[in-house]
């Protein structure tokens, strides 16, 4: 058996390390490609907007 405890395991208050998760970049372009395509998607699904027009003359 080992000796540790679980008070060993846990790393020390004053340490502010941060995790590092494998494949992190491949969730961040995954995420934004899908954003992106959620945000195409909504552009053509919801009428425009045109606003005032200029009558030419």
């Amino acid at each position: 058996m080992s000796s540790r405890t679980a008070a060993s395991d846990a790393p020390p208050e004053d340490d502010h390390a941060r995790q590092v998760v494998p494949g992190g970049w491949k969730r961040v372009l995954f995420g934004f490609a899908i954003g992106a395509a959620v945000g195409a998607a909504i552009g053509l699904v919801l009428p425009r907007d045109d606003g005032p027009q200029r009558t030419r003359g």
